[in-house]
């Protein structure tokens, strides 16, 4: 048999546990944060990494840019050629885009001229 002085004493221990097993996991989340934080070398070592990373992708974007312009030079010049060379095929090509674009805008009343600076704006871009 338990005398009441054991019972009082596993009371007041199983409350000690409760207690302090609240405790415990109360201070869970911060314990788990600081386990899981890295030194302090480590975020300069990343921020470089990523420094590197940002300087390859600015300059990946650079060279696209600039090799955009040189193809956009060189079509308009393979263009400029081809309308020297099949002056007929650029005529009808040219007919046949005004009245594509006539179709279009037809019920707007557009005038020729403004069709025409459409056109040209359009092979402008």
């Amino acid at each position: 048999m338990i005398s009441l002085r054991q019972e009082r004493n596993v009371h007041r221990s199983e409350g000690l546990a409760m207690a302090l097993l609240q405790r415990v996991s109360s201070l869970a989340p911060t314990l788990r944060s600081l386990s899981a934080q890295r030194p302090a070398y480590y975020f300069l070592v990343d921020r470089s990494v990523h420094f590197k990373d940002r300087e390859k992708g600015e300059e990946l974007v650079h060279f696209r840019k600039e090799d955009e312009k040189l193809l956009r030079k060189l079509l308009e010049k393979v263009r400029a050629q081809a309308d020297k060379v099949d002056t007929k095929e650029a005529e009808d090509h040219a007919q046949k885009e005004l009245s594509d674009l006539k179709g279009i805008l037809g019920k707007y009343n557009v005038s020729e001229d403004d069709l025409k600076a459409v056109l040209a704006w359009k092979h402008s871009a």
